[in-house]
C-alpha cells in the first residue's frame, strides 16, 4: 500500500502475503488433518499429511519414515498418492539400515532439516533403488523426540529450488503429524487392547464389572451382559441382581456374602443364575475401594460362567466315585477269594475228618446223627465259599458248549417254581441260535438270582416278570454301560434280560447292588447279586442296569458268543487216559501240602485206599524228594499255595526232573485259576478243596488207571 508524494516524498507499507497465505494454508492443514484423525486409519492419515506437504511445497513425492529405538533402522511407512502414482515399486513396511540409506539420511545424522537442490551433483550419493521414483531436489526434515529421532518426513522434486520457507512448512507439519500418529498409536492400541480383553473374557467366559455404591449403578462389560443373558448397556441394579440375576435357592446366602465382603474388602462367590437364564452358574470375584469414611464407594470384579467347568467336576468327581467302587469291589473279591481259599483248607480237615468218622461209625450209634449233621453243615459252608469264589471271579467253572435260549426251556419249569403267585413269568427267547461257552450250572444260578431279585421287587403286589433273551453287536460305547470294571472285546454276545414293573431303585441303590450283602429287602440276603457279579465277570460278560422308582428294574447280562466250531482251537490238554485196572497196593503217592492237617488227612484217606504215602511241607522239599525218590513215586498230590517254592514251581521243576510224572493238583482255588498261573502247561488233574475221600478216589483211579479198595 502507498500514498501519494508530499513533499517529493511518499509512504509505503510493505507486506509479505506469500507468508501469510503459507501460515493461514498450514493452518487449515492442521485442522483437516485433526479432523480427519478421528476417522481415518493410521495409513490413510500419514499419506493425506504427505500430500498436504506436497501441496503445500509444491513438490511432487513425499515418503514417511519410522526410525526404530536402536537409531540403526529405518521402516518405510507411506508414501504421497502422487508417489504411488508416478510408479513407484518400493514397498510400505520395507525394513533396513540408516547405513545403507541414501543422501536423504543427511537430515538424521545432522539432527536438522536438509535440503539438496541438485541431487546429481551430490559426491555422496548412492543412487537409487529399482523402482524408485526419479529424484531432483529433496528436502528431509527428522522429528526429535526426548533426544531421539523418532521419524522423517520428506519431500521432492518441486519446480525450484527448496527455501526457508518450505523448511518451516514441513517442519510445523511434521510436528503435527508426529502428536497426531502418537495419539491414533495410543488410541489404535488401545482399541486393540479392549479388542484383546474382549475376546479373551469371551473364551473364558469371564466378564468384568463396576459398582457405584452411591448410583447403584452395575457398569457390564459385553461378556458380562452375556453371561447374564442380558441387553448389551441394559441398566442393572442391586434390586435387578437380586430378583432377576440370582437363584431363589442362592439369594440368601448371597446377599449374606456380599454384606461379610463388604466388611472384609473381598468377594468370592459361585451361585447359580434364576432359571430363566438357564442351568447356569456363576462365580464373582470383586474388591472394594474405600473412601476416606470407611465405606465402600465402589466394587470392581469378574464374573465367570463356571456351567462347563462345574459340570466337567461333576463328571470327574464321579468318575472318581465309580474308580473307587470298582477298586473297593475288586479289593473285596481279593479279599473274598483269600478267605475263601483258606476256608475251603479249614473245611477239608473239618469235612474230611467228619467223613473218617460216619465211615467208622454204624448207623445205629447215638454219634452218627450228630456227625451226619456236622457234615451237612461243613457242605453248606462249602457252598458258601464256592459263592465267595464266584464273588471274586474265581469261581469253579465246568465249561461247556451250550445255547443259552435251550438252557432256560430246560429249566423253564425250574424258574417258574421260583417265581411267587401274584407276579406273572413272561418268557421271550432269540430265534436265533445263541452258542456260548459256559459253566450251564452257573448261568443256571445267574438266572435264579435275577428272577428272585426281581419278584422282591414286585413285593406283595401283582406284578410281571419278564425273562427275555436275544443277539446284541455290542460296541465299546454299549460296553461303556457294563456294571463291571473289566470290559471285554466288542463283538456279537448273547443277552440274558430280566426286567420287572417292581419298585425300582435311585442311583445310590443301583451303585450298591452287587455289593455283598447289600439288600433293601430283607436281612442275610448273602452274596446273591455279588455273586452273580463274579460269575459274570468270570466269563468275561457284561452287566447293565436301568431302573427308575416307580417304573421297574431292567437289567441285563451279556456274554461272548463262541467261536464257530470249525474256529475252536485244538490244543487243549488232554488228560491221560485210563490205563487197565490195577491194584491200588502196588502205587506210592507224595503228598505236598502246607497245612498239617490237610496233609494228614490226605495222608489217611490215601492209606484206607490201600497206597503208600510219603509227605512234603513246600515246593522246596517236595522237588528234592521227588528227586530222590522219583523211581518209586507214582503220583504227586500238590497243593497250589504254598511259602517258599509254590505249586506252580514246583509242578515245573517236577515235570523237568520227569516229563511223564502224575500229578494231581489241589487248591482252595479253583481249577481255571490253576491253569492261569501254569501258562496253559497241562496237568495229569486237577482237585478242589474241600475234597472228600471218593473224590480223591475217582481222581487217581482217571488219572493211574489204579482200581483201589477200601480198608
Amino acid at each position: 500500500s502507498y500514498w501519494p508524494t508530499v513533499e517529493g516524498r511518499f509512504f509505503a507499507f510493505l507486506r509479505d502475503v506469500l507468508r501469510r497465505q503459507s501460515s493461514e494454508a498450514l493452518i487449515h492443514a492442521r485442522m483437516q488433518l485433526s479432523e480427519l484423525s478421528q476417522k481415518a486409519s493410521l495409513n490413510e492419515l500419514m499419506r493425506a499429511a504427505l500430500d498436504t506437504a506436497e501441496r503445500l511445497t509444491e513438490s511432487q513425492i513425499g515418503y514417511f519414515h519410522f526410525v526404530e529405538k536402536d537409531q540403526e533402522n529405518l521402516t518405510l511407512q507411506a508414501w504421497s498418492s502422487k508417489t504411488i502414482e508416478t510408479g513407484c515399486q518400493i514397498q510400505v513396511g520395507e525394513h533396513y539400515p540408516i547405513s545403507e540409506a541414501g543422501v536423504w539420511v543427511d537430515c538424521f545424522h545432522q539432527r536438522k532439516p536438509v535440503i539438496h537442490n541438485d541431487y546429481e551433483s551430490l559426491p555422496h550419493k548412492q543412487g537409487l533403488p529399482e523402482g524408485h521414483s526419479p529424484v531432483i531436489r529433496e528436502m528431509g526434515v527428522p522429528v526429535i523426540r526426548d533426544d531421539s529421532v523418532v521419524a522423517i518426513i520428506g519431500v521432492g522434486n518441486k519446480p525450484k529450488d527448496y527455501n526457508e520457507d518450505d523448511v518451516t512448512i514441513l517442519s510445523n507439519l511434521a510436528q503435527l503429524v508426529i502428536d497426531l500418529i502418537e495419539r491414533k498409536r495410543s488410541e489404535e492400541a488401545l482399541k486393540a487392547s479392549e479388542e484383546s480383553l474382549r475376546r479373551a473374557q469371551e473364551v473364558s467366559h469371564t466378564g468384568s464389572f463396576t459398582y457405584d455404591f452411591k448410583t447403584d449403578r452395575f457398569d457390564f462389560s459385553e461378556e458380562a451382559y452375556r453371561i447374564f443373558d442380558l441387553p448389551i448397556g441394559s441398566k442393572v441394579t442391586s434390586e435387578v441382581l437380586e430378583s432377576e440375576l440370582v437363584h431363589p435357592d442362592d439369594l440368601q446366602w448371597v446377599v449374606e456374602a456380599h454384606e461379610h465382603a463388604q466388611k472384609a474388602g473381598q468377594l468370592n462367590v459361585v451361585h447359580r443364575l434364576a432359571p430363566q437364564h438357564g442351568e447356569k452358574w456363576v462365580r464373582i470375584c470383586s474388591e472394594y475401594e474405600r473412601g476416606a469414611s470407611g465405606f465402600p464407594f465402589r466394587a470392581i470384579g469378574t464374573i465367570q460362567d463356571i456351567t462347563e467347568l462345574r459340570q466337567i467336576q461333576e463328571e470327574r468327581l464321579e468318575l472318581q466315585g465309580q474308580l473307587l467302587h470298582s477298586q473297593k469291589l475288586e479289593s473285596l473279591g481279593i479279599l473274598a477269594g483269600g478267605i475263601a481259599h483258606d476256608f475251603n483248607n479249614i473245611l477239608m480237615a473239618i469235612l474230611g475228618n467228619l467223613d473218617m468218622v460216619v465211615s467208622d461209625l454204624p448207623p445205629t450209634s447215638p454219634a452218627f446223627d450228630g456227625v451226619e449233621q456236622a457234615i451237612q453243615a461243613s457242605r453248606r459252608a462249602t457252598d458258601l465259599t464256592q459263592q465267595m469264589l464266584a464273588y471274586s471271579g474265581k469261581g469253579r467253572f465246568v465249561i461247556k458248549r451250550f445255547d443259552l435260549s435251550e438252557m432256560v426251556t430246560e429249566n423253564i419249569n425250574l424258574f417258574r417254581a421260583s417265581v411267587a403267585h401274584n407276579v406273572s413269568l413272561n418268557i421271550s427267547l432269540s430265534p436265533e441260535k445263541l452258542e456260548i461257552e459256559a459253566d450251564p450250572g452257573q448261568i443256571q444260578q445267574v438266572i435264579m438270582n435275577l428272577l428272585t431279585n426281581a419278584v422282591e421287587a414286585v413285593g406283595d403286589n401283582p406284578g410281571v416278570v419278564t425273562l427275555s433273551t436275544r443277539l446284541v453287536e455290542e460296541t465299546p460305547e454299549t460296553l461303556a454301560e457294563s456294571r463291571l470294571e473289566t470290559l471285554p472285546r466288542p463283538g456279537r454276545f448273547a443277552c440274558l434280560q430280566v426286567t420287572d414293573n417292581g419298585c425300582g431303585m435311585d442311583e445310590e441303590t443301583q451303585q450298591k447292588l452287587f455289593d455283598p450283602f447289600f439288600t433293601t429287602k430283607f436281612t442275610g440276603r448273602g452274596l446273591g447279586m455279588s455273586a452273580l457279579m463274579g460269575i459274570v465277570r468270570g466269563h468275561k460278560g457284561v452287566i447293565k442296569v436301568d431302573s427308575e422308582i416307580g417304573k421297574g428294574t431292567m437289567i441285563e447280562v451279556s456274554l461272548p458268543l463262541a467261536k464257530p466250531r470249525e474256529m475252536e482251537a485244538h490244543d487243549r490238554s488232554e488228560i491221560p487216559s485210563a490205563e487197565p485196572p490195577l491194584e491200588a497196593n502196588h502205587y506210592h503217592v507224595l503228598v505236598v501240602d502246607d497245612e498239617k492237617f490237610v496233609r494228614r488227612l490226605a495222608v489217611k484217606y490215601l492209606k484206607r485206599l490201600g497206597m503208600t504215602c510219603s509227605e512234603a511241607k513246600d515246593g522246596e522239599e517236595a522237588v528234592r524228594e521227588f528227586r530222590e525218590n522219583s523211581d518209586r513215586i507214582d503220583l504227586v498230590l500238590l497243593d497250589l499255595t504254598m511259602p517258599r517254592m509254590n505249586g506252580v514251581s514246583a509242578f515245573k521243576e517236577i515235570m523237568e526232573i520227569d516229563p511223564e510224572a502224575k500229578v494231581i493238583l489241589s487248591s482252595g482255588y479253583t481249577e481255571q485259576e490253576a491253569m492261569g498261573r501254569l501258562e496253559g502247561v497241562g496237568f495229569s488233574d486237577f482237585l478242589q478243596k474241600p475234597y472228600r475221600k471218593d473224590d480223591l478216589k475217582s481222581k487217581i483211579e482217571a488219572v493211574l488207571g489204579a482200581k483201589s479198595g477200601d480198608a
